[in-house]
């Protein structure tokens, strides 16, 4: 009997090797994110959305042009982090994020919102208020 891997494990052997991390709509390169580093930078009074991406995922790019979009016509409302998943697999281990893209809505350290897989502009901005 063959036996195969299942999508989600394939993705974490993926996930193996590099480090970064997003800051203040930025990359600063990192020895891998913590989960002290992850938690400092969802603290905000504004609203943060966290976008795991890798560069190899075709929803995560299909979504960059949107998610550019509502960084810049919401930047007084919203900070936006993104999070290379291949730099960052313990962040990711750690939050559960087994699939790409997957994002995370937060306010005042709390989660409001998450997404796994693609969706739209229409989506996400329905939950910031």
């Amino acid at each position: 009997m063959k036996t195969t891997l299942p999508v989600s494990l394939l993705i974490i052997f993926l996930l193996a090797g590099l480090s970064a991390f997003a800051q203040n709509n930025t990359y600063v390169k990192k020895k891998g994110m913590s989960v002290k580093q992850y938690k400092s930078l969802i603290k905000a009074d504004n609203w943060v959305l966290v976008d795991f991406y890798a560069d190899w995922c075709g929803p995560c790019k299909k979504m960059d042009p949107f998610l550019e979009e509502i960084k810049n016509e919401m930047a007084s409302k919203l900070k936006m982090v993104r999070i290379n998943a291949d730099d960052n697999t313990d962040i990711c281990n750690e939050l559960s994020v087994y699939s790409l893209p997957t994002l995370f809505l937060y306010k005042n350290e709390k989660m409001y919102w998450f997404n796994s897989g693609y969706t739209s502009k229409e989506e996400i901005m329905s939950h910031i208020k």
